[in-house]
């Protein structure tokens, strides 16, 4: 098991995931702007348009991406 995922688990032990969600919600609306690159959005959404399977990849826990993934993807 690597050191970030016993991290996590040691930090978000007794943690509810409805509160994590809602976290990673506010910090999705906050730092949009500021972490997506329209050039980026513009290229993923033209693949998305094509009929392709878009796969994120990131070191962050899917809870944390899923407000990403929805906002930009629109989907699961």
């Amino acid at each position: 098991m690597s050191l970030k995922k016993r991290s996590l688990q040691l930090f978000l032990t007794g943690v509810e995931e409805k509160w994590v969600s809602s976290k990673a919600e506010e910090f999705c609306q906050l730092y949009w702007h500021r972490l997506m690159r329209p050039a980026g959005l513009i290229a993923v959404a033209n693949e998305v348009t094509s009929g392709a399977i878009v796969t994120l990849c990131s070191a962050s826990p899917e809870i944390v991406l899923r407000p990403f993934a929805e906002k930009n993807l629109g989907s699961n």
